[in-house]
């Protein structure tokens, strides 16, 4: 009986591991192409002064740019991880943030908003549901209603 219960424990603390690579997305080049859009055609109809509105919207590609050569809203995170009741952003040069909570405040269908908070400090960060797999994606709503 004895070996169940750890054999029950082991999968469960084993299913509620999570560990996913932070890939590019099409859907944020999407958005901030279309947002860049908007934002230019406002000025484009607002501004009189001709000088300063080309070099708000010059701002605008070069920022454009940069977003679709990185393909991700934070090019500097490589992956997210949660163990042992301790999520953990991975950066690119090996630094680790060590986050207790994580908290999904906003859903909008394509992208979802997190916040992880700890003593020290906190974040938000953006997901793109194609940035991740859809096992991915689920495992995270399901262990972050879990751990309310």
């Amino acid at each position: 009986m004895k070996y169940l219960l750890m054999m029950r424990h082991y999968i469960v603390s084993n299913l509620s591991n999570l560990h996913v690579e932070i890939k590019a997305s099409q859907d944020f080049i999407r958005l901030s192409a279309v947002m860049h859009i908007f934002t230019c055609c406002a000025l484009w109809f607002i501004w009189y002064n001709w000088i300063l509105l080309l070099s708000v919207i010059s701002a605008g590609l070069f920022i454009h740019k940069r977003a679709v050569r990185s393909q991700k809203p934070y090019p500097e995170i490589c992956a997210l991880s949660f163990s042992a009741r301790i999520w953990t952003i991975i950066f690119h040069g090996g630094e680790c943030h060590l986050y207790s909570t994580m908290r999904i405040c906003l859903d909008a269908g394509f992208f979802t908003l997190l916040h992880f908070s700890s003593p020290t400090h906190r974040r938000c960060m953006v997901i793109f549901h194609d940035q991740l797999s859809q096992d991915a994606l689920k495992k995270l709503y399901v262990i972050a209603q879990i751990r309310k």
